[in-house]
């Protein structure tokens, strides 16, 4: 059976010891001076959709605990933060097109 970090586009030429892609990911840790996954995070998601057994689905750490924090807001909050998202795209488009 191929394990999924086999699938990764990166595979062959990867040093990441802690690879999102990794069904023993929560064993294993980083240490200083590392190398760090370089795929995609979309890349990611679409080898982990074939294999829930994965503890992060795919994710790095930084991008699963973000996904948690996301997901233990209320809808209120949720809203909020899509309102000053959607905010501040609309002053960065602004700015852009004002250097143009």
């Amino acid at each position: 059976m191929k394990n999924p970090y086999e699938e990764c586009p990166q595979f062959e030429k990867c040093g990441c010891n802690v690879c999102p892609l990794d069904p023993a990911i929560n064993e294993k840790f980083a240490l200083e001076g590392d190398n760090k996954c370089k795929a995609e995070k979309p890349t990611r998601i679409k080898i982990a959709i074939k294999y829930p057994e994965l503890p992060m689905g795919g994710l790095n750490s930084r991008e699963f605990r973000n996904k948690a924090r996301w997901e233990a807001f209320s809808p209120e909050k949720k809203a909020l933060v899509l309102q000053r998202l959607e905010k501040a795209r609309k002053i960065q488009k602004e700015r852009v097109l004002e250097r143009v």
